[in-house]
């Protein structure tokens, strides 16, 4: 179990070898940055056991909540956070709060630290202005903790007002890093198994650490794409470099589970040299009610293959690849039992890879089908671990996508005689960065001269990704499709055959699609009106041949698809291609629903690029 109770952590010596440039007006890089747009406290709590906090609409300085303090009855009286787990000594942070009060019209506001507890607590102010309840006031500054403040175990950043009863707003509180270092060396001296260091913060939106324990020299560089970084480590007893996303406020904070975050995936790059006891994974921490739980899914090792000590759940095939899935209870660390209470779970590929992605996510629906239970995610994180070794990694590519589907990988070769012949210019459609999961498949669609914009607009160039998709145009991308997959060049020219003097612009594809025994009249009554969600399946579900639609996911039921949904069986093959995933983790599939032009969009990519259709999943 890696510890990350730092407030009793002693720290032989950090040393900062480089710095990014310029010390800018306001903190560059937040460790916190608190909004209540979530309806939450965000870990704060009251100061004199009296006072009220909650998150309110009444007022807000940025999105549409803020935190009001009532009850007061004392000046000190107020509200705080605990920070005493994202501080390191002898960094300088920025904090900052913004103020508004209710009542009464103006107050002197405070903005102030306390360290430690008891008789043995301090207490500084950060920043203190006259506050107005009719505009907001930023309290604001620098300020440095020392090794004796963080090793009180106790800081936290709070807002008082001089006005013992006064009642005010808080909103956009942030700690942030003043010159944040961009390589962080960590260097232990001795073998004492209590010593312990760590260095954290966020770079590019991404949460970073560096945890290192007893002896060794631990490096870490952060690059500027995303969360990429580079590790070296030197005779290092038990080392961790994480770069990811933490979830909520302080140690295990998080209110959120998988399902309420959405969709992770992570995709992946990395230069890995393997000597030694060292393995690269997707780590993080998770609990369910009592039980807290270190996870880790992993890609690739080097002597020592790890987790199998725990129990052997199962396999699964996820992204292309096999996972045995352990569950270790009453595991010993560092030679002292773990709490009853605390779980690891683990995911080793057969097979390893350096590189690729990592669908976070279905590992989590995979361990709940075995009864290992995520519940509250804590933290994911690309993270490179070792032990009593020495080595070096360059994760050149972290690239995290969360809450809804991650683009498709870039430039899939598409199946025979399908080519690009036209390049999408950014900005071309004006409309398609809503929904943004949708953008990138649009695109390349765009590219491969099948599907195109619409002419709502004399000035600009839209695409409507929300808007509906008639009979007509349904089997016309389907005729361009098929004669394109079957024909090649000569495609058109085989749909031009159809085309007779007064018919309909359409007629031509609508007769190709039956004459080729596409489809037969089941929609000839709906040319002009739009298509449900398996009308389309089922109009396009003959399109390409069972040698190309290779089963790739397994499907024991769906929500909603039943025996009695029309073109049941069309649509269960488009999930077990690979075409299809549903509308969330269950795989609902909505099949009257109206088929969106975006959603369309992403079908044809899936079935002409199989390398962008979904794998190893399982519904049902």
């Amino acid at each position: 179990m890696r510890k990350k109770i730092i407030s009793s952590v002693l720290i032989t010596m950090i040393t900062i070898t480089l710095f990014l440039a310029a010390v800018p007006a306001i903190a560059s890089d937040s460790i916190i940055d608190i909004g209540f747009e979530d309806g939450s406290l965000n870990g704060f709590a009251n100061r004199g056991g009296g006072e009220v906090l909650t998150v309110t609409t009444e007022q807000a300085r940025t999105g549409s909540r803020s935190l009001l303090v009532t009850g007061r009855s004392a000046g000190w009286h107020g509200a705080a956070v605990r920070v005493e787990r994202d501080i390191t000594a002898g960094v300088e942070y920025g904090i900052s709060a913004w103020v508004r009060l209710k009542t009464p019209a103006s107050a002197e506001v405070l903005l102030s630290t306390q360290i430690g507890q008891g008789s043995n607590a301090q207490y500084r102010t950060i920043n203190k202005n006259t506050v107005s309840n009719t505009t907001w006031t930023q309290l604001t500054d620098k300020i440095i903790f020392s090794e004796a403040d963080v090793a009180s175990g106790f800081i936290t950043i709070y807002i008082e007002c001089s006005t013992a009863t006064a009642e005010y707003y808080i909103d956009d509180v942030t700690i942030g890093l003043f010159d944040p270092p961009k390589t962080i060396t960590v260097t232990t001296a001795d073998d004492d198994p209590t010593k312990e260091s760590w260095h954290g913060g966020t770079h590019n939106g991404y949460n970073y650490s560096l945890w290192s324990h007893s002896r060794g020299i631990a490096t870490m560089t952060l690059e500027e794409n995303d969360g990429a970084f580079s590790a070296e480590w030197s005779n290092c007893y038990s080392t961790l470099f994480r770069s990811g996303k933490v979830f909520g406020r302080g140690w295990l904070g998080s209110t959120q589970t998988h399902t309420d975050i959405g969709m992770i995936t992570v995709d992946y790059s990395a230069q890995y040299d393997k000597r030694g006891d060292t393995w690269l994974s997707v780590y993080g921490w998770a609990s369910h009610g009592p039980l807290t739980i270190e996870y880790y899914i992993v890609d690739s090792w080097g002597t020592h293959r790890p987790g199998t000590y725990g129990t052997l759940k199962g396999t699964v095939e996820i992204d292309g690849g096999t996972y045995e899935i352990y569950e270790a209870k009453d595991v010993i660390i560092y030679g002292e039992q773990t709490d009853p209470d605390f779980r690891q779970y683990w995911s080793i590929r057969t097979e390893q890879r350096d590189s690729g992605r990592i669908s976070v996510t279905r590992h989590f629906e995979e361990w709940g089908k075995l009864g290992m239970m995520v519940g509250l995610l804590h933290e994911v994180a690309l993270t490179i671990e070792a032990h009593g070794s020495s080595g070096y990694a360059n994760v050149t590519k972290n690239v995290f996508t969360i809450g809804e589907p991650p683009p498709p990988p870039s430039e899939l070769p598409p199946l025979a005689n399908f080519k690009k012949v036209r390049t999408y210019t950014t900005g071309y459609f004006i409309d398609i960065a809503n929904p943004s999961w949708a953008t990138d498949w649009i695109r390349r669609a765009y590219e491969y001269g099948i599907i195109s914009g619409t002419t709502d607009y004399s000035t600009a160039n839209t695409f409507a990704p929300n808007g509906s998709l008639s009979g007509s145009m349904a089997l016309t991308i389907a005729a361009r499709i098929h004669a394109t997959y079957k024909y090649g060049s000569a495609g058109d020219a085989k749909i031009e055959a159809f085309k007779t003097e007064g018919d309909q612009w359409y007629d031509m594809y609508v007769k190709y699609c039956k004459d080729e025994g596409l489809i037969g009249d089941q929609l000839d009554n709906k040319l002009t009106t739009p298509v449900t969600r398996a009308e389309m399946v089922f109009a396009w579900s003959k399109l390409i041949e069972s040698k190309d639609m290779s089963r790739q996911n397994t499907v024991n039921s769906l929500p909603d698809v039943t025996s009695a949904t029309p073109y049941r069986n069309e649509i269960i093959a488009f999930y077990e291609a690979g075409i299809l995933t549903g509308a969330d983790n269950a795989g609902t599939f909505n099949p009257g629903n109206n088929i969106t032009r975006a959603e369309a969009a992403t079908i044809f990519m899936r079935l002409i690029e199989p390398g962008a259709r979904a794998s190893g999943r399982t519904f049902g």
